[in-house]
């Protein structure tokens, strides 16, 4: 087998009319579902601590667990993001800023930091496209 896995089993299993949907094995060696996991719970986390009107400390908390995530992983800040701002406002009515804002800051600086090791590995693609295609010599 090349370097793909299939979700279920690690084994080439048939999806839709005999596509397979695989996997890159970085990502299933590193734990996507515990990542996934990981993410429903803080999604669910802030449901239920909203749904219950709880105190400060405990969004506060929350919210240190949220930033700490989105720094570490930007894909799962992109997912936390993507689930909680649409339907979380900026500021309070009172003023306060709220999650929503500094997810998206965490989330920007999480991508900065992984910038350059991004573009180098977009040179070196682009490198092996020109080697493959014959434009280089």
């Amino acid at each position: 087998m090349d370097e793909r896995q299939t979700i279920v089993g690690g084994a080439t299993t048939p999806w839709w009319r005999g596509a397979s949907f695989t996997l890159p094995t970085s990502l299933t060696s590193r734990g996507i579902g515990s990542l996934i996991v990981w993410e429903a719970g803080l999604l669910l986390g802030y449901v239920v601590l909203r749904s219950v009107h709880a105190a400060d400390p405990l969004l506060v908390a929350w919210a240190v667990l949220a930033i700490v995530t989105a720094v570490v992983s930007p894909i799962s800040g992109l997912v936390l993001v993507a689930a909680l701002v649409p339907f979380t406002e900026a500021v309070t009515a009172d003023g306060r800023i709220t999650v929503a804002p500094v997810l998206v800051g965490a989330l920007l600086v999480s991508a900065s930091l992984r910038l350059p090791r991004w573009l180098r590995a977009l040179r070196r693609c682009d490198r092996q496209l020109r080697i493959w295609a014959g434009a280089v010599a």
